[in-house]
């Protein structure tokens, strides 16, 4: 069932800072939504796009600070979330900003709008081919398939250079090889089998004599170390024993100077004194003789207080001794250490089979106290230094060995690395190389049915362009439009355009703007035609501004015609002169909704108005409550005016010509001369029989002119007689207009006989309403004015 919206409602979206409800009439297949610049036109054409695509509009063409949703919500709005509801034939549709962007709930069953705006045709035309493309991708490409496509582009690619990387690592690998090569003096057939021979070639046995050096080396260093720290603290206690005797030699000067005093009376004096310290007692511990303890103290005091040189100096030289006695364990501790680390030496080389331990010639006899150490004695010390000395030749051929076998096993395994690079890099190369050819082949494949694809549509919308086009354009010598992808490039659009006589010329370059503007209205249309569904509608959103009135009505005629290939047709414009053609009954008014937009304000946001014909004008001035007889005379004035305009147009009657081309009513009147108006006449069907019944026009017209100076008096000018006519003369001035633009206008498409169907009539939108004859007597058939 085809999808039709009868309502789009706005709220805090874009220009509707007020909210909004536009009715849509969907028994019309074609709705003009007319508006001056800047009443909200593009509002209403992007709420369709946000509703039914989840696009932001116009928004997305252009260059804006910042993130382009930020601008969708309407300035000075109350709503931050802007809402745009659609009511349609299938159901409600909501879509508000989210996050992400638009999102319209429910997803699924909201009409398919194909929107065109003016910068969509600009681009189409004017851009470089890359950005022509894009401008119809959202019809001609396959997502689907240019994704895979490119997907299948990207891995070529990669592919391309993974083989490129591992052609160079196995030409470098190859290169190293050489260099290894010619370094050993080129020896073999060629590089590739002599480094298998040496990969081949077995490094344990090296590896364990290195392990054997390794471990000889550090005994060495351990040995080193340990005699290192041995050397320090046996210098640390040859200092203290000099502190020692320093101060045992200013002990005897102290005591030679004071002979009554010696280190022996001062210890039994501090001894004393501390025995009696703190103790009150009644008589000698030593004579028993009854003593005065405060005194007795005292006078100990008093003793030692004279010699109190002597308790300095016996106080540093028991400190000398105590550090002689630490010294001479740490020391002691350290020989140990010293001597352990010299035995395992020793015992490692005497287990060693190394030809720079043979060389040696050790007599491992006179070391055997070493070996199997049972004391730490001075003497063991000495015996350990006389072995390290004695092995001390040994460490730079050791060294000088494990450099030797460490340059052979890291030659071996360079040669084995590189070789096992070369042979898995060459591998993989052939394997990349057939794999980048298959992708190649199906990138080709791919791209070629893409194109084939989009160049049938190409084809298959060239005629219908083509039909479009010619009849919008007949008889100018442009069109025969065609659309080709460049040959390379996933998405280039190029096309030519015949000129005159030349064929295959740039249409930018020679078409008029307005010859332009339409072309890309066709493209548009075709495209809609060839992929719509149930659910299309199209909008064209001021696409129309630089056509003259000849081509407006082919394009008018254009567009009701294709009206029917689409659930609704909705154009927004503000030019004028399209809205009046359905105003004055030029285009198939019965066909059409009419939605005029007012002033735009803050505040209101988008106004809407109420779209009347100049004959439903008219016929609304009788019914008002208040009768404002110089609007109805001014009225009538105006419709007759038209229709007179009409019929003198049509039949090429002769009129009193000014400078200007402005003809009055008079003038008017008088160019319908008696031979015409009196085979002037209508046929309308009757009833169901299709017979059609004749009303001749004269009496109407004649009914309608003798009175025509009631709008000169009454509705255009200030005059004195307009005093003097009575409501009676105007109604029945404005009722006879009535009756012949009744006559006149079909009653079914609403519209005036303005098509040539046959050489003796013409003829309305529908067909219902003839009016005879096709020229006046005496005239060319062939020369007639097939426009308005």
């Amino acid at each position: 069932m085809a999808v039709k919206v009868n309502k789009i409602s706005m709220q805090g979206f874009r220009g509707a800072t007020a909210p909004i409800e536009i009715p849509l009439d969907t028994t019309k297949p074609v709705i003009l939504i007319f508006g001056e610049n800047g009443t909200g036109k593009s509002t209403i054409a992007d709420a369709f796009d946000f509703v039914c695509n989840c696009g932001l509009g116009s928004l997305e063409e252009r260059s804006l600070a910042g993130q382009k949703k930020g601008y969708v919500a309407a300035l000075g709005g109350t709503s931050n979330n802007p809402k745009v509801a659609l009511s349609t034939s299938n159901g409600n549709f909501t879509a508000s900003m989210a996050r992400t962007g638009p999102t319209v709930s429910p997803e699924r069953g909201c009409p398919d709008a194909r929107i065109l705006r003016r910068s969509n045709i600009l681009k189409l035309l004017n851009a470089q081919p890359k950005q022509r493309f894009d401008e119809l991708k959202a019809f001609i490409t396959v997502p689907g398939i240019e994704k895979s496509e490119n997907a299948l582009r990207d891995a070529h690619r990669n592919i391309k250079a993974d083989v490129g990387e591992t052609v160079r690592a196995y030409t470098q690998a190859r290169a190293e090889l050489d260099k290894f090569w010619a370094a050993e003096g080129k020896p073999g057939k060629d590089p590739l089998q002599w480094a298998q021979a040496e990969a081949r070639k077995k490094v344990a046995e090296l590896e364990s004599v290195i392990d054997s050096i390794d471990t000889i080396t550090e005994h060495f260093r351990d040995t080193d170390t340990s005699m290192r720290s041995l050397e320090l603290v046996e210098e640390a206690l040859s200092n203290a024993r000099s502190a020692q005797e320093s101060a045992q030699q200013a002990q005897q000067k102290v005591e030679a100077e004071q002979p009554k005093v010696d280190a022996p009376l001062l210890k039994l004096l501090q001894d004393a004194k501390s025995f009696i310290s703190g103790k009150k007692p009644g008589q000698c511990p030593v004579c028993e003789q009854q003593v005065e303890p405060y005194a007795l103290s005292a006078r100990l005091d008093e003793r030692l207080s004279e010699m109190s040189g002597l308790s300095s100096v016996v106080r540093a030289v028991a400190q000398a001794t105590h550090d002689v006695k630490g010294k001479e364990a740490v020391v002691a501790q350290a020989r140990k250490s010293f001597i352990e680390k010299s035995s395992a030496l020793a015992k490692t080389l005497k287990e060693s089979s190394l030809k720079e331990i043979d060389a040696l010639k050790i007599e491992w006899s006179e070391f055997q106290n070493l070996l199997v150490p049972e004391e730490y004695t001075a003497d063991h010390e000495k015996k350990a230094r006389d072995f390290l000395i004695a092995v001390q030749s040994c460490r730079q051929p050791l060294e000088a060995s494990k450099q030797t076998f460490q340059k052979s096993i890291n030659q071996r395994n360079a040669v084995k690395g590189h070789l096992e690079i070369h042979a898995e890099k060459l591998q993989a190369a052939k394997e990349l190389t057939q794999l980048s050819q298959k992708l190649e082949k199906a990138v080709e494949i791919v791209s070629r049915q893409r194109k084939n694809y989009v160049e049938e549509i190409l084809a298959a919308i060239s005629g219908e362009v083509e039909r479009l086009y010619t009849a919008l354009h007949p008889g100018e010598g442009i069109g025969k439009v065609r659309f080709y992808l460049k040959d390379k490039g996933i998405g280039s659009l190029e096309f030519f355009a015949n000129f005159l006589d030349i064929p295959d010329v740039p249409p930018q370059a020679y078409y008029s703007e307005s010859h332009l503007d339409t072309l890309g209205i066709c493209v548009f249309i075709a495209l809609s035609k060839y992929f719509i569904t149930e659910d299309t509608i199209i909008i064209l959103d001021d696409v129309v501004t630089s056509v003259d009135g000849p081509h407006l009505d082919r394009f008018m005629t254009l567009l009701h015609a294709e009206a029917g290939n689409f659930n609704q047709v909705i154009v927004t414009t503000h030019y004028r002169p399209w809205r009046d053609r359905y105003r004055w009954a030029k285009g198939p008014t019965a066909n059409i909704q009419v939605i005029e937009l007012g002033p735009w304000t803050l505040k209101n946001g988008l106004q809407l108005g109420y779209f009347m014909t100049a004959l439903e004008e008219l016929k609304a001035a009788f019914t008002q409550p208040v009768w404002d007889r110089q609007a109805v005379a001014s009225k009538a004035g105006i419709v007759l005016e038209s229709m007179l305009d009409f019929l003198t147009l049509k039949y090429r009657c002769s009129v009193p010509r000014n400078a200007r081309n402005e003809y009055t009513l008079g003038d008017l009147a008088i160019g319908i001369d008696a031979k015409l108006s009196k085979t002037l006449c209508c046929r309308l069907p009757s009833g169901d029989s299709g017979d059609k019944v004749e009303l001749v026009l004269k009496p109407l017209i004649d009914a309608a002119t003798s009175a025509h100076w009631v709008r000169n008096c009454v509705g255009c000018h200030l005059h004195e007689l307009g005093s003097e006519i009575s409501d009676s003369d105007i109604r029945g001035f404005g009722q006879d207009v009535i009756s012949l633009a009744d006559t006149l206008i079909c009653e079914s498409c609403k519209v005036l006989p303005s098509r040539r169907p046959s050489g003796s009539h013409w003829q309305c939108a529908c067909g219902n309403l003839e009016l005879h004859p096709l020229v006046k007597q005496g005239a060319d058939p062939r020369n007639v004015a097939d426009e308005f």
